[in-house]
């Protein structure tokens, strides 16, 4: 096991201490589409490729409540995939959603293909926690299993040392030799997989002395690990300020984050590899989504952070900085 951070492209530096800075304002262009954009969540803004984003788009007043899906070539048109879509993934190439089909909006399936030749699925055909096709390989029983990774990466569970003591352990597959990590249950948030690192990112929570709950709240002065895991066990530790690293999003540029001002409005925030603090954008945003490359985001921003403003789907290219293009 590395102790490592983010470099850009596929440097990896030690990271030797906690650098604090005053945010750099201005530093990439934003593409803004114009396009009115739901985005509460992670699963409503998704990279098809690194050209092309699906979002949910709110309704028209005559239509349902139940926002449309919508691919958008950055920079380009626009088109509707799909109406009525309450829940979309995607993997490079590949998307999926749940769309009502009957008269009631619990009348719904799933599909999932390439662009334009999605089918409908049976349930048991698809884990939607990492948006791909379910394969025979894997735990037992999912039911049982701390963390499922996608399918044939293998998975995180409850392990004990020769000494008796508690932990958890990464398995490549049912029969592996179980990896242990440096974290407990209790710690562990739950892994993201980035294309463009191949890896997963597992950050963590504070577990206070002698307690036996975890909270998002650390002390003063500290650094949170996290870590990037490989499918089959190898892994790498990143120590990172505490309000970066929960919630972050890894790119080649760095963690993208968002911080929060006075006005409650919600930066996009970039924490360089030197520990410099980069806003992207100062206006309220919401989550940002990675494309598969690692260099741009896309995310929905509006002026401010008054409720039933109107938010349009923006993109950043983190690796062609104002300048640079």
């Amino acid at each position: 096991m590395r102790t490592v951070r983010f470099a850009p492209g596929a440097v990896i530096v030690a990271l030797a201490a906690l650098v604090l800075a005053l945010p750099v304002a201005g530093a990439f262009d934003i593409i803004d589409s114009g396009l009115q954009a739901v985005n509460d969540a992670h699963e409503d803004v998704h990279w098809l490729d690194d050209e092309q984003v699906l979002f949910r788009a709110p309704p028209a007043p005559d239509e349902s409540p139940q926002p449309a899906l919508v691919l958008w070539k950055v920079g380009g048109s626009s088109r509707v995939i799909r109406r009525r879509v309450s829940f979309a993934c995607t993997q490079p190439g590949f998307l999926a959603y749940r769309a009502v089909v009957g008269p009631s909006s619990r009348d719904t399936a799933l599909f999932a293909g390439g662009l334009g030749s999605e089918r409908e699925l049976a349930k048991d055909e698809f884990d939607m926690r990492w948006c791909a096709m379910r394969r025979e390989s894997g735990p037992p029983d999912p039911r049982l299993v701390l963390a499922r990774l996608r399918p044939g990466d293998g998975y995180i569970n409850p392990f004990w040392d020769k000494a008796g003591q508690p932990g958890v352990a990464y398995y490549a597959a049912k029969d592996a030799v179980p990896v242990p990590m440096p974290f407990s249950s209790t710690e562990m948030a739950s892994p993201r997989y980035f294309p463009w690192r191949g890896a997963y990112y597992i950050a963590t929570r504070y577990v206070p002395p002698g307690r036996s709950y975890s909270t998002n709240v650390w002390p003063p002065g500290t650094t949170m690990p996290a870590y990037w895991l490989t499918p089959g066990g190898a892994l790498e530790t990143l120590h990172l300020p505490p309000d970066v690293g929960l919630y972050a999003n890894p790119t080649r540029a760095g963690l993208v984050y968002r911080e929060r001002d006075k006005e409650w409005r919600h930066h996009v925030m970039l924490y360089t590899p030197e520990g410099k603090r980069v806003e992207i954008s100062s206006t309220d945003a919401r989550e940002p989504a990675v494309s598969p490359s690692g260099c741009r985001i896309a995310f929905a921003s509006a002026p401010d952070a008054r409720s039933g403003t109107r938010r349009t789907l923006q993109v950043a290219d983190l690796c062609r900085p104002r300048g640079e293009q």
